[in-house]
């Protein structure tokens, strides 16, 4: 993990023992962040500095993170070969619970939270997933159209941004694109970049 505390200017290095494939970083406060990907999830309290392995069990398919605040937040992953796992802590990564979904060939990648009890969004591959209570429980609320990895997810009001890559599940093979939705999921613009 590289850190700045001068706008970019300078950058400082920081390795996790263990840790050889992050995807996400998240820091809800000056000193207090989240870092994860298929090695886990890693929390630190000092700006980056140093960091600590919060990860909740032996399941080794992590992905994106997100933190609403210090202490609630989620790490997901999963469903290419198997369910997709929605842990969720209250604590700051000290206990975590497990939601499970069930959309076949759909590997979770990334999430949004707005409100510790209310609305969020996650999106999968084809899939986008929405919560209403705080991130305990999930559904499919829309298809995006073929189950492609979708990498990131960006939300404004009604609209949706998903970057996609590959050409299947788990984001392998030479394709790429975004699909973009300003009704909810109802209709996809689908722009292909062939990269």
């Amino acid at each position: 993990v590289i850190r700045t505390t001068d706008g970019g200017n300078s950058w400082y290095g920081s390795q996790i023992a263990g840790a050889y494939h992050l995807e996400h970083i998240h820091f809800p406060s000056q000193n207090v962040g989240y870092s994860s990907g298929p090695d886990g999830i890693y929390k630190s309290t000092n700006g980056g500095v140093t960091w600590s392995n919060i990860t909740p069990n032996e399941f080794a398919d992590y992905w994106g993170c997100y933190f609403i605040d210090e202490n609630i937040g989620l790490v997901i992953g999963g469903g290419c070969n198997g369910t997709q796992r929605f842990y969720r802590t209250s604590n700051g990564g000290q206990s975590w619970t497990l939601f499970q979904g069930n959309e076949p060939n759909s590997g979770l990648t990334d999430l949004i939270l707005y409100n510790p009890n209310g609305l969020g969004y996650a999106v999968s591959s084809g899939r986008l997933w929405q919560t209403t209570d705080g991130g305990f429980t999930w559904s499919v609320f829309a298809s995006s159209g073929s189950n492609i990895w979708q990498e990131e997810i960006t939300n404004a009001g009604n609209s949706f941004l998903l970057p996609y890559a590959g050409i299947n599940c788990s984001g392998q093979g030479q394709d790429g694109g975004m699909r973009f939705t300003t009704d909810k999921g109802l209709t996809w613009n689908n722009y292909k970049t062939g990269e």
